[in-house]
This record gives C-alpha cells, structure tokens and sequence, in this order.
C-alpha cells in the first residue's frame, strides 16, 4: 500500500473494536511483518496507532495525501523520526509539532544517558563463570579490550586469568577492568567469588540493555558450554570456599578382569552410561550405589580411569575425590554436571566399625538421602575390605 492511503479497521479483523473503529486511518509506513505478512503502521485521527496487515484493512482511498500545513519536505522528516530503545519503537506521528518533537527527545538523550550503577551475578564454580563472561563478550561485541587501572604507585597492568579446560589445554579470560568497543563510556569490571562471577561497574542507561543481554548469554553458557561439564575431573579442597578441579590424565591401559566380574562391571557401570538415552526412554534410574571390594592391586584404581574414559566419550562427568568427608560437598558439585560418575577410595576408612556414628549417619544420607532421589548420579565406593564396613553401609 501506498503512503498517504485512507483506510478503515475491517469488522472481520481480530483488532475490530481498537481505538475508535469508524475512524478512517492514514497509512504511514511499512513497518514489519505479522506472522510473516508485510504490515504497515496506521495512525487514526484520534492519535491511536497501530500495525495491520491489509487483509485487516478495508481501502478507501490509495491516493497520496498530506496533512493541511505541511510542506511535502515537512511530511517526509516526520515519516523518518522513528526511535528504537530496548526493543520498544517510539514514533513521532505526522502532525506532532517540532518544538514537541524535540522537547520529547532531549528529555529521552538526558534519560538515555543517566549512569546506572550495575551488579549482576553468574553462579557456578568460579572459573567456569569466568570463562562464560569471556564467551558471552567475545560472542556480543566481537573482542574484548582491558583497562589498566590506577594504583597507590601509578597505573596497573590489565590483568589475564589462565583457566585450565583440560590436562594440556587452556585460555586466557579477562578479569578486572574491561573496555567493551560498543559501549565507550561503559565502567565494567569481572571478579571471581567463591560462588560463580560478579560483573560490576557504571553504564548508561541507553546501554543497559546491551550489558543484561551478555549477563543472560553468560549465564546460559556457564551450564551449555561448561569446561567442566563432560570432562574426567579431579577434585580436592571441597571444604573450602572455592574447591581445587583439574583434569584426570585418561592415559593407560585398559582393565582386565574375570569374564564374572567383567559382566558385572558392563552391566551395572558401564552400560547405563554408555545407553543413557535408553535407559531414560524405558525409565531405568540412573542413580546407583556401587562399592567395589578387593585387596590391594585386583585392579580398582584402574578400572576407575576406564570408567573416566567411557564417561568423557558419553558426556558423563567424572568426578574422583580422596576423601569420604567430602562427599556432601562432592554430591553437590557432581549434580550440578549431571549426568555424573562419583568414584571415591577407602570408603571403609571412614565407615569401619560396628557403631552407627554421626559421620556414617551423614554419608550415608548423602549416597541415598532426599536430595539425591531420582538424580543421574552413580557413586562409585572402594574398599580393600569390606568386612571392616559397617552392615549399613551395605
């Protein structure tokens, strides 16, 4: 339809009955589509505008008009005034005086360009967050430049994170101040917490929006493109704030065992993870205890590092800790990268004995408490004897 063409909303139209309906429109411009059909904006007398497709307009006159006082160079300035802030479409509509026109936008460029201080949080562990900061800027604004920040003596260097993705491999991740190309006058800085990434610092408000948007990317990335998730991990220091991860060397020799003890190990490990997909069409749990018993030397440690492998070839997670103690904190950490092997040693050092104590009490709400009920999460025990384990335990 041509600009200036009279029209009025048709009866059979979904948005019959808005604005004033016996009003004749002006066709303004195209603007968009509606589900896939050309559409253009409509302004009515009364000031009610909206988008139409022409299946919702009934055409009463395609001849070019333009409104009383206005010159035709007048008319085609105001058809271009349009303003797009976050998604929202402000238009100044043919007829708005210019002083009105103007007034409104200085008071938007004063409200666009008001410093808002922002404070926004990526949760999970604290380099894996780092590392979704970095891919959500490199993926939003193309690269990435660091600000030298003033100290007691003078200017500070920028300053680059190393962050291990796997044995031999790692990146570099930007931390402190950051320059973002788009947004010149944006304050940011990344910090790692204890709990994920904090990313910090003053923007206008008319960039606001831009920043939100990589906050949401990285948060989707922190769980979607985890360096951790998928991967053989070790992992120490459980207790403390932020735990020790690094990766487990796959290399060695594979594990071989009697053809009774082979069966059981494809069976009951090394199947659910190699058929996860199947197991959760048919509805087998996941969830499992196994506690593998035998002297020193039968092949234990060995067969944890063929499991580790099978896990990283069928995006399970593998997660080795030393110590029983941490296995609360280990449970939640491996929920986390679900689905996940758990594989923990000398089980019995911290379950022996004939007494229930507050300790077995815990480990054992942890390996099949509330919190674990119906997880993709399969704990691995050892234990060179098993007649040292307490009858709960079993």
């Amino acid at each position: 339809m041509k600009t200036g063409t009279k029209v009025r909303i048709r009866k059979d139209s979904q948005f019959y009955g808005q604005g004033n309906k016996e009003e004749i429109g002006e066709v303004t411009n195209q603007d968009g589509t509606i589900g896939g059909t050309q559409a253009w904006r409509v302004v009515f007398p009364s000031g009610y505008h909206n988008c139409y497709c022409k299946s919702d307009l009934d055409v009463i006159t395609e001849t070019e008009t333009k409104p009383a006082g206005l010159t035709e160079e007048e008319v085609n300035m105001a058809k271009s005034i349009t303003k797009r802030i976050e998604g929202m479409e402000i238009i100044l509509p043919i007829g708005m005086s210019y002083d009105v026109a103007i007034e409104a936008l200085n008071r938007m460029k004063k409200h666009e360009e008001q410093v808002i201080a922002v404070q926004e949080f990526i949760p999970g562990h604290p380099w894996d967050a780092i590392h979704a900061i970095k891919l959500a800027l490199e993926r939003m604004f193309g690269e990435i430049l660091q600000k030298e920040t003033m100290g007691m003596f003078g200017p500070n260097p920028p300053k680059m994170l190393e962050v291990k993705t796997g044995p031999e491999t790692s990146v570099h991740c930007p931390i402190g101040n950051v320059h973002l190309t788009t947004m010149p006058s944006a304050e940011i800085s990344i910090q790692a917490t204890a709990q994920g990434a904090v990313l910090t610092g003053e923007v206008k408000r008319a960039d606001l929006g831009k920043l939100l948007e990589v906050v949401k990317l990285a948060r989707e990335l922190v769980v979607s493109q985890s360096i951790y998730k998928g991967k053989a991990l070790r992992v120490t220091d459980l207790k403390k704030d932020v735990p020790v991860m690094s990766f487990v060397d796959l290399t060695g020799p594979k594990a071989v065992f009697s053809e009774v003890t082979e069966n059981s190990v494809e069976t009951s490990i090394m199947t659910p993870i190699k058929q996860t997909g199947e197991c959760r069409r048919l509805g087998i749990p996941l969830k499992r205890g196994i506690l593998l018993s035998g002297t020193f030397g039968v092949g234990k440690t060995l067969l944890a590092v063929n499991v580790a492998k099978v896990c990283q070839d069928n995006g399970w997670t593998y997660i080795a800790i030393e110590k029983a103690e941490e296995l609360e904190e280990a449970v939640k950490l491996a929920r986390r990268y679900a689905p996940a092997v758990l594989f923990c040693e000398d089980i019995d050092r911290a379950v022996s004995g004939d007494d229930r104590t507050t300790k077995m009490d815990d480990i054992l709400n942890v390996i099949d408490g509330v919190e674990s009920k119906g997880s993709e999460l399969m704990i691995i025990l050892t234990t060179n004897d098993v007649n040292a384990i307490n009858r709960a335990m079993l």
